[in-house]
């Protein structure tokens, strides 16, 4: 039965994995396309930020997923909803600080990341800053259905995780193709349209948030400082990948980034480094 069970959520669990990047590789096709060099750049600059959310977001949903087969395993229904409750308030916490920062210091954000006047034009600087509002306007949904998911695994929910990156990805298609062709937005439409293709991922998992006939529900009361720790402690080393690939995209593309040419900017993504 075991093999049974984890043969069907093979399948489900890898796309689960992938579907934070299936927007940016659905990105990155329409921008090359439609929007050319220095949208492309901007795109490309805005990479190692979104490699860090996931980190964030991973390192919780991980942890969580660690505490609560543990605690299933012991039958101890009290720390499974205190993981819970602890994993939600956690990445509920950190998605607000992400969105407080990017919403209003976008400026320096884009500077730490090489879009500074030093080293780009002012276009691509401006490019740079208008995609990363669009894209982080979806944090909180991509941490809901993020943090959803080893839960939804725990549960054997294949449907509703199939459901949800088939959502995502279809409408994260046709809204960018709208941005581009459409409503001409330019690569901040790219950028909502990747925000809003996580809400569509949320809406088919939202029912595991307001059921009320689950084995374990969201209680303040439950919400534990030492939880969060062996949380982050158990999802760490998924952190600890994503942080040191952070720090290589990162220090590649400030490298090569020269001045005044957007052209010559380096249009490296999660995928090729």
């Amino acid at each position: 039965m075991i093999r049974r069970i984890y043969l069907k959520m093979t399948g489900p669990q890898i796309l689960a994995s992938v579907s934070s990047m299936l927007c940016l590789l659905i990105d990155s096709i329409v921008i090359s396309r439609f929007l050319g060099v220095d949208a492309m750049s901007a795109y490309g600059l805005v990479s190692p930020m979104i490699i860090v959310v996931n980190a964030c977001i991973l390192m919780i949903s991980c942890g969580a997923q660690v505490s609560a087969a543990a605690a299933m395993g012991r039958g101890d229904m009290e720390d499974l909803s205190a993981g819970y409750s602890t994993a939600l308030a956690g990445a509920a916490g950190v998605s607000l600080a992400i969105m407080v920062m990017v919403f209003t210091a976008a400026g320096s954000v884009c500077g730490l990341l090489g879009a500074s006047r030093s080293n780009v034009p002012p276009n691509v600087m401006e490019m740079t800053e208008q995609y990363l509002k669009g894209y982080f306007i979806g944090t909180p949904f991509f941490f809901l259905v993020q943090l959803a998911t080893p839960y939804l695994q725990t549960m054997g929910k294949r449907k509703d995780l199939l459901r949800s990156v088939i959502c995502m990805t279809v409408s994260d298609i046709v809204l960018d193709i709208l941005s581009v062709t459409v409503f001409h937005a330019g690569i901040a439409g790219i950028g909502i349209a990747s925000g809003l293709s996580y809400l569509a991922a949320f809406l088919p998992v939202s029912g595991f948030f307001l059921k009320k006939d689950r084995i374990f529900r969201f209680d303040r009361r439950k919400i534990q400082w030492k939880t969060l720790m062996r949380i982050v402690v158990q999802g760490g080393p998924v952190f600890m990948s994503f942080a040191c690939y952070f720090l290589r995209v990162l220090s590649a593309g400030l490298r090569s980034i020269p001045a005044g040419n957007a052209a010559d900017i380096p249009q490296y993504s999660v995928y090729n480094g």
